[in-house]
């Protein structure tokens, strides 16, 4: 293959690639994710606009448990969006709150990671995940993400949501049914295009030798 055609091949492979999740912000995690959170409740009411997603934040880096400041309870997860009827966001806020031992101060369950909702993906065929990102970061935790627009910004990536693919009806699901991902977001086209570098550049040295 020469590298005219292989250029072809990346660009159509990255085109189609975006078409085929046109309504996703595309977004991975670099790493574990640094706050997993469980047992949300979500709630959608059309007529309001409404989306809720309530639950448990459990660990941190996936090693340190999260609790409420009492023992045997987990952190709280509280998340509120106004998003019309085609899916547009028009605003909202995340609040992360609990204990992490030797992170913060103890107690009554501090802030550990609260901002404002800027950006939401969703597929388009319904079903999972939801793609929240957030800044205006406030919280023991908001130092430890990436600079975006002047402030942090960190990614919620939400599963278990039982999306039936629009926003023109009342949606929720099952009781302690979802759970979501925290952390730094990386763009998955940012992705294909390092991987589609790597192989042109090694298949260019390869016909040099």
């Amino acid at each position: 293959m020469n590298l005219r055609r292989l250029g072809s091949a990346v660009t159509l492979f990255l085109l189609f690639s975006g078409l085929a999740s046109a309504n996703s912000l595309g977004l991975t995690l670099l790493t574990w994710p640094d706050i997993g959170v469980g047992g949300i409740g979500v709630n959608y009411n059309a007529a309001t606009h409404l989306l809720t997603a309530n639950g448990f934040a459990f660990n941190y880096n996936a090693i340190y448990a999260i609790n409420g400041g009492q023992p045997n309870t987990s952190g709280t997860f509280q998340l509120s969006a106004s998003i019309d009827n085609q899916g547009v966001l028009h605003g909202g806020t995340v609040n992360i709150a609990g204990n992490i031992p030797g992170i913060g101060a103890p107690g009554a369950g501090p802030t550990l990671l609260a901002g404002d909702l800027f950006q939401f993906g969703f597929p388009n065929a319904g079903g999972d995940p939801f793609e929240f990102r957030f800044y205006h970061l406030t919280g023991t935790l908001a130092s430890t993400y990436q600079q975006h627009q002047g402030g942090v910004s960190a990614i919620i990536t939400m599963y278990g949501t039982d999306f039936p693919g629009n926003f023109q009806q009342d949606f929720s699901n099952t009781p302690f049914g979802g759970m979501a991902d925290v952390g730094v977001p990386e763009p998955a086209s940012a992705g294909l295009m390092l991987t589609a570098g790597v192989l042109f550049i090694g298949l260019y040295r390869f016909r040099r030798v």
